[in-house]
């Protein structure tokens, strides 16, 4: 029983990794980027929270913990917990920036999605099984009811948070913006995450309910507040896209109707353009990424041009498969 147990906690803690397919899946990333991204992100961002988290955050605290005993109305070692994870977490996605495979902000969102949920998993993990061996069953179904989404809302979305300002600023090219960026991010996911974590510490210390209650409040809107940048993000990046396609529109090569698809991850999830064959899915593939090759163009960055004349032709081919398969 314990050994199924165990792995049944296992199993519950990675819950975090299947809503990151899901998005993924959602937001119709799958075309666009390689299958191993997000089990990197995924084992680095797990990685990366707990080293820091472990010994970075002590290294903080002599120095923000001087006069404790006459501050105790706030817990910074929770807050510098809170920021030593988000550090840890956030910077694991700085080294994608230097791929063709970041884009935008919807790829920073799920890149930092995928970051905190690996995290996530760490500490479900840990809780999990020391709720089993230490309170017994109970506890530990308790444990996973109070852990599971909290865990998913908190560590994936504040790294998401960060991974949507960096997306941000590589969108638009600006690598001067990009520093300053992370650092907004990384502020806003550790005043987002200690808030949670004070919250449900100040319930621990005074036994008020009130506070757990004024947690969960908080974490509803944290995660319509995301959603709801997330919306914005997508539309955003469906007008450039849109932008960018629209010569081929002009030239014949694509038409309004895939212009719009190709543009809708919500449409392309239609019975009709849902991807059943291979040459669809190239399609889709090609238009997508000749849409980003002239983004990247239109900023000047070196070796955009010729992918731009590469590309096209790839999409003339895709084009002329996918009239041959579907006419």
């Amino acid at each position: 029983m314990t050994g199924f147990m165990l792995l049944l906690s296992a199993g519950t803690a990675a819950i975090p990794i299947a809503v990151c397919y899901l998005g993924r899946w959602i937001l119709d990333r799958t075309r666009t980027e390689p299958p191993w991204i997000f089990p990197l992100l995924i084992v680095l961002g797990g990685l990366g929270g707990c080293f820091f988290a472990l010994v970075l955050a002590p290294l903080m605290e002599p120095w923000l913990l001087l006069d404790q005993a006459a501050n105790d109305a706030v817990d910074w070692t929770t807050i510098i917990q809170a920021a030593a994870e988000e550090l840890g977490k956030g910077l694991v996605l700085c080294p994608l920036l230097m791929t063709r495979y970041f884009r935008s902000p919807i790829d920073g969102a799920l890149y930092g999605l995928a970051a905190g949920s690996g995290f996530a998993v760490v500490e479900n993990v840990m809780s999990f099984v020391n709720a089993l061996h230490i309170e017994g069953s109970l506890i530990w179904v308790e444990t996973v009811l109070t852990r599971l989404g909290p865990s998913i809302v908190i560590h994936g979305g504040c790294t998401a948070v960060v991974g949507l300002y960096l997306g941000a600023s590589h969108w638009f090219s600006n690598r001067w913006l990009t520093p300053g960026l992370f650092v907004i991010g990384w502020i806003i996911a550790t005043a987002a995450h200690s808030t949670w974590n004070v919250l449900l510490e100040t319930t621990n210390m005074t036994g008020q309910s009130g506070y757990t209650d004024l947690a969960y409040l908080f974490l509803f809107c944290f995660l319509v507040t995301g959603l709801t940048l997330l919306v914005l993000a997508v539309r955003l990046e469906a007008s450039l896209l849109k932008r960018e396609l629209l010569v081929d529109v002009q030239d014949g090569h694509i038409s309004e109707e895939e212009l719009h698809i190709l543009t809708d991850p919500i449409a392309r999830r239609s019975r009709k353009w849902l991807p059943r064959d291979a040459s669809r899915t190239q399609f889709v593939r090609r238009a997508r990424h000749l849409a980003y090759a002239r983004r990247r163009n239109r900023h000047l960055e070196e070796g955009a041009a010729d992918s731009i004349e590469m590309q096209r032709s790839k999409l003339l081919a895709a084009k002329d498969q996918l009239d041959a398969d579907d006419p």
